[in-house]
């Protein structure tokens, strides 16, 4: 029997994103300290504040199309060059129109102290190269070859945390913009090298016209979907910087990533609860076809694609009381926050 699951391309798989996932925690552990007791509360506070910001509008960078490319690649593996060329496309267009929208909200929202360049460096890093590293391991996620996915993640932490060590042996105690530009570099290795693998492993893109209206708006709907859960993952931290100190942000974002890192373990498998294979069936026949909601449902997704619209108005009234509230919870406290970043 061990024989046999040895042979299972799930049960490689899910070996190989358990492995991915975990080792990623534990670089993702040694980052974390090493940014937050060199960057100290402040400089961490204003890091923090913009990665936030970035994090709520960063699901509508790619506008689905990793997904996009996973349901139709999944079925037709011929396909894959006009759907990598197409997620490559809109990707670029929606990440760059993106860049600029959250520059200038930036402005309105965030303290006057962070300084321009920084939003501008992770704006940028985030919107544009990750949204394109996480489109390179989708398209191997579409091919069942799940092993680079889990390298291309690990990659990322891998940098960042080789970055963090850069710049703590440059400047002892760096400011968030002197973090920022390895941030920023970092990023773009990563970029650079999952763009690469996927061309050497899976193929050039094949130019095609632009993608359809339909295609659009079931991936602004993806979008859309995971934005309602950043948003409430994120926009305390944004506001917390907007409306206190970024002394106060720091202890908080230090205090998040540690509740975080606590439960990733429990989700070290959650790129495969729906593989590609059972999430969009290789039938010939069902090509294009939506899936209806009791199917969705019984395939293991909480939400279908036709109930996403439905479900915004709800994420929306919790976001509009979220920022009723939280004016009265900080009102009357001081931002005192001179306790060390870790």
């Amino acid at each position: 029997m061990l024989k046999r699951y040895s042979r299972s391309t799930l049960a490689q798989n899910t070996l190989w994103m358990v492995l991915g996932q975990g080792l990623r925690l534990g670089i993702s552990v040694l980052y974390f300290t090493v940014i937050a007791r060199s960057l100290g509360t402040q400089n961490y506070g204003a890091f923090v504040a913009v990665v936030s910001l970035v994090a709520i509008v960063f699901p509508f960078g790619a506008l689905g199309s990793g997904i996009l490319l996973i349901k139709n690649v999944s079925r037709d593996q011929s396909l894959f060059g006009v759907y990598w060329c197409r997620g490559l496309l809109t990707t670029t267009v929606a990440s760059s129109a993106l860049l600029l929208v959250t520059v200038a909200l930036a402005r309105f929202i965030l303290p006057t102290e962070i300084p321009f360049l920084l939003v501008l460096l992770v704006s940028a890093s985030d919107l544009i190269g990750m949204s394109l590293i996480w489109i390179a391991g989708q398209a191997f996620q579409a091919f069942e070859r799940l092993n680079w996915t889990a390298i291309i993640h690990v990659l990322i932490s891998a940098t960042r945390l080789i970055g963090a060590l850069i710049v703590v042996q440059i400047h002892p105690h760096p400011t968030a913009l002197q973090w920022g530009c390895f941030y920023s570099c970092s990023t773009a290795t990563v970029v650079i090298a999952s763009l690469a693998l996927v061309t050497v492993k899976l193929g050039l893109p094949h130019f095609a016209w632009p993608r359809s209206k339909a295609e659009l708006r079931e991936g602004f709907y993806f979008s859309a979907s995971l934005c309602a859960q950043t948003v409430y993952n994120d926009i305390d931290k944004t506001m917390l910087a907007s409306l206190s100190t970024l002394e106060a942000t720091g202890i908080y974002g230090a205090a998040y990533q540690d509740r975080r890192r606590n439960k990733q373990h429990a989700r070290a498998g959650e790129a495969l609860r729906r593989p590609p294979a059972a999430t969009f069936p290789r039938r010939r026949n069902s090509v294009g076809s939506e899936l209806t909601p009791k199917a969705s449902r019984a395939r293991g997704h909480g939400l279908s694609l036709a109930e996403v619209p439905a479900s915004l108005p709800r994420s929306f009234r919790g976001l509009r009381i979220v920022c009723l509230r939280l004016p009265h919870g900080l009102r009357g406290r001081g931002g005192g926050g001179d306790a060390g970043a870790g």
